[in-house]
């Protein structure tokens, strides 16, 4: 397994609009490679006046069955209007483990590292009820290279 530099860090609220799919653990390799490729045209004609950053936004639909909503995204300004064909959702703000993922084909080691949570302190646990994201920056085809974001809540 990869190794991963874990930090905790506070992340604000972002607004998204994009498309999405349900889709199941098993499942995702495929669901969610294969969303992005209707969502790559508004990305390249958006990122003509704007930086080229995009989330995949996964959303817990159960999590004993395995099943989540899965977003390909960008970010909305507050007042922006959400452009025709997309739908709208919302990242809340709150603590985040991050990790930065150098290859693609490390997010489901990244994703089982962060949710073994062996390096998180003792008053901090994953929280299931926010979706956990992946962040493209504008050099991520370049690079291969992302961030990863699972939301915390403080154990009580």
């Amino acid at each position: 397994m990869p190794e991963f530099n874990v930090a905790i860090v506070e992340r604000p609220a972002v607004r998204l609009a994009g498309i999405s799919v349900g889709t199941s653990i098993p499942k995702a390799p495929k669901d969610c490679h294969d969303l992005w490729e209707p969502f790559v045209p508004f990305m390249e004609e958006r990122f003509k006046t704007r930086p080229a950053v995009a989330f995949g936004a996964s959303f817990l639909i159960d999590g004993e069955a395995g099943t989540f909503t899965y977003w390909a995204a960008v970010e909305l300004d507050p007042d922006e209007p959400l452009p025709a064909g997309l739908r709208e959702t919302a990242l809340p703000a709150g603590t985040f483990a991050s990790c930065l993922v150098t290859d693609m084909k490390d997010l489901p080691a990244a994703y089982q590292y962060l949710y073994a949570g062996d390096y998180l302190p003792p008053d901090l646990g994953p929280r299931y009820d926010a979706p956990c994201y992946e962040l493209y920056p504008d050099d991520f085809m370049q690079t291969g290279a992302f961030t990863l974001y699972m939301p915390l809540t403080k154990k009580a």
